[in-house]
Formats: structure tokens, sequence, C-alpha cells
């Protein structure tokens, strides 16, 4: 995994921005399409803000999810209701061009109607990802199932989440390893010991993904 570290937001931005628009226009030259897997949290919102101005054919941008908590009765806490507020709502895109996990389904059931939405899809372009104090990612966490044998399901139910809420849906490790470029966007002095961690090779979710091509890390040392 290649560590990029960051000082400055804008900078982190831009560079962010600017490499998600290279292997769109790359994958969209080559295949006619462009697929990319949506991190949560609250790194992502100014990248995804960022990328809304951009130009390009967004007919063939199509959206996915790492992960979604199961939180049906606050949907303001959804990783879609982020990504819609500050992204797929402002851009000219149909809705069969974005495949939300539906968790109000609850985890089990929504995990198997995922599975059958991505058992299509050979491969993710571009998966960006999310990482926690504590090495997890999506919503793979320490000592929890990963996913990551060859048999393993496209996503998985998770019900034992130490952060709340416990019940969620998530990529499995094996899907998210399928995938051919994978980004983490990180930010806060927070993140420093655990981002130690993984350069020492620590065996924890974060450190087990890896992208067919390529996998970056992009740390904003501080919060702007």
């Amino acid at each position: 995994m290649e560590i990029l570290e960051y000082y400055n937001k804008s900078s982190f931005i831009n560079e962010v921005s600017h490499l998600i628009c290279e292997i769109s226009e790359k994958c969209i030259s080559d295949d006619g399409i462009f697929r990319l897997v949506l991190a949560g949290g609250e790194t992502p919102i100014s990248i995804y803000k960022q990328l809304k101005s951009i130009e390009t054919d967004w007919s063939k941008w199509v959206f996915y999810f790492s992960d979604e908590r199961c939180d049906s009765g606050n949907s303001e806490h959804l990783n879609f209701t982020m990504a819609a507020n500050a992204l797929l709502s402002h851009i000219p895109i149909q809705a069969n061009q974005v495949y939300k996990i539906d968790t109000f389904l609850g985890a089990i059931e929504a995990a198997n109607r995922y599975n059958e939405i991505l058992k299509n899809v050979v491969s993710f372009d571009l998966v960006l990802l999310g990482l926690g104090e504590d090495g997890h990612t999506a919503s793979l966490f320490p000592g929890n199932y990963l996913g990551e044998d060859v048999s393993a399901a496209n996503s998985i139910a998770v019900f034992n989440s130490p952060k709340q809420p416990p019940e969620r849906v998530s990529l499995s490790l094996r899907r998210i390893n399928s995938s051919d470029r994978i980004v983490f966007l990180v930010s806060g002095d927070s993140k420093k010991q655990i981002i130690e961690n993984l350069k020492k090779g620590d065996d924890l979710p974060a450190s087990k993904v890896k992208g067919r091509i390529f996998t970056k890390m992009f740390f904003l040392t501080e919060n702007q």
C-alpha cells in the first residue's frame, strides 16, 4: 500500500479528485463505463462535493457502496444519504446508475439482495474506503468475519459492529480485493497511530486490502 501524506486540505481534495477523474476518463475510454464504489464517513464529503462540478460524461458512471448501516429509523445517518446530499443529487444521472444497499430490509436480506446485484459486476474500477482508529474499513472490523476466503459472498451481513448501529452490510474482503484500484481516504491526527500500525504490518482488516492494479492511502494529517 502506498501512503501519501498531506498537510493541506485543498491539496488533499484536489489530488484525490484529480485521480478519480483520471481513472474515470481511462475506464470510459477503454470500456465505456466507470464503476465507482463510494465510501461513507466524514472525510469523503469534500471530495464528493468537488466531483459534482467536473466535466465528464455522467451517463457512463455507475455507483455502488462499500457498506451501509441498518438504521432505517434515522436515514440521515446512512452513507447513501450523505453521498446523495454531497454528490448524487447534483449530477445528471438516472436511478439505475446508483446501486444502494437496502438495509431497511435487515442485514441478511439486504446482503442477499446486494449479492444478486454484484454477481453481474465482474470488477469495480475504483473502490473508495475509509479507515477506523481500530483498523477497520468498510464495516469489516477486527475480530469479525471478513469474508476473505475464495468462497465468500460479495456482501456480508454484520451483526456485532463495535460502532453503532451494530447491524450493517459490507462488501466482503474478497470482493474488495477483486477490484482494480483501491483508494483509502483518511483524515485527522487521531488516525496517525493506526497508520503507523499498518506500516508495521499489523494484522488488521485494512492491512489485508489489496487492489489488483494499485492500493493507495491519501492521509490528511490535520483537519484544516
